[in-house]
């Protein structure tokens, strides 16, 4: 209805469909909509620039009229009704809601870490905030007080583990007024890209310190799980040895390694499924090179190796 707010369904990196206006998206298309404003004045279409800025103050303003509850931007649910009503290129059938009257999965009056990203982005290159600066001031708090987790030792995911005991960090989303039947996803995984771009929104907003914290500790996440890698190859390569395998290459199948899912093992090497069968199972080796029988190491064998290393 060409009012500035994105409200049908929008497939996103959180593998659904948020069904809405969301800040998460919304804020991106504010963003977008100021970009498109100072390209078209570059190239001289001053009336497409004149609608890019009609949509940008309308939708900045039902932005903040109907998305900001006080301490932060939510989502105001819009169920389809009818998912026939709903593009094709916009919906995946194998992926997100399955009931178009209350569609699963959304964000609802939950608290992202990553709402003001198209605020903090526009300001990074020059177009300045989408968003209302105090209700973003009040909104970085807010994802700080509600996502914070000490320590991620005593915190349930069900799903991808980022971060470990010991380590602390915020949340991808958080539900203060309770869980729904059907949060979204990854709701209670860590991800290091939102939280350095929250940090790049407190240090804009003049909370350094805070940005310095929440950096620091991606930082230090990061060099960690370097480190973990690098024992978890190392551990591998005690089995080969422990099992008398003696060439690696005679005994166990080359896999092809990709790059995003290996981190550090290929600084030992090529990549063989003695190291990380699958990345994820137990390590597959050959107990006596001679006889070619192959095992599974048993979860013993595994246990001691461990205390070499920790």
């Amino acid at each position: 209805d060409r009012d500035g707010l994105a409200e049908g369904a929008q497939h996103n990196t959180m593998d659904i469909e948020y069904f809405g206006p969301n800040p998460e998206v919304q804020s991106w298309y504010l963003a977008a909509l100021a970009a498109a404003k100072e390209m078209a004045l570059a190239v001289g279409d001053s009336e497409f620039a004149e609608t890019c800025h009609q949509l940008f103050t309308s939708g900045a303003a039902s932005t903040e009229s109907l998305l900001f509850n006080g301490q932060y931007y939510q989502q105001k649910v819009m169920p389809p009704g009818d998912f026939s009503r709903v593009a094709p290129q916009l919906r995946h059938i194998n992926m997100g809601a399955e009931d178009p009257n209350k569609p699963e999965f959304q964000v609802e009056d939950g608290c992202l870490t990553d709402q003001l990203l198209g605020d903090t982005y526009g300001r990074l290159v020059g177009l300045g905030p989408v968003l209302d600066p105090e209700h973003v001031a009040a909104a970085l708090q807010s994802i700080h007080r509600l996502n914070y987790v000490g320590d991620f030792g005593d915190w349930t995911n069900y799903k991808r583990t980022y971060a470990v005991r010991g380590e602390r960090g915020h949340i991808v989303l958080s539900y203060p007024n309770g869980l729904p039947e059907h949060p979204m996803p990854y709701w209670s995984e860590v991800w290091t890209g939102l939280e350095y771009v929250y940090a790049i929104g407190l240090a804009q907003s003049g909370q350094h310190a805070l940005a310095e914290d929440v950096a620091g500790v991606r930082l230090r996440r990061l060099q960690r799980g370097d480190e973990l890698r690098l024992r978890r190859d190392a551990r591998a390569l005690v089995l080969v040895q422990r099992f008398g395998m003696g060439d690696c290459a005679a005994n166990v199948r080359p896999v092809r390694c990709p790059p995003r899912r290996t981190g550090g093992c290929s600084r030992i090497g090529t990549h063989r499924e003695c190291a990380h069968r699958r990345h994820n199972a137990v390590p597959t080796v050959t107990r006596g090179a001679r006889r070619g029988r192959r095992v599974r190491a048993g979860p013993g064998e595994l246990i001691r190796m461990s205390a070499i290393f920790d």
